[in-house]
């Protein structure tokens, strides 16, 4: 897959372009896409319950 071409790589793109930090989070997504995309990966959404 070319992840310059998806829509969140697209998304994070114009986002930076307008002067936004731009997070992401996916269970898929990793450092290095993150990075790529130029976005900072977020910690999990799923709150662990102890």
């Amino acid at each position: 897959m070319n992840y310059k071409k998806s829509t969140g790589c697209r998304m994070a793109r114009i986002g930076a372009a307008f002067g936004m930090e731009v997070v992401a989070w996916s269970p898929n997504l990793t450092q290095e896409r993150a990075d790529a995309a130029g976005a900072r990966l977020a910690g999990s959404p799923i709150r662990k319950l102890s």
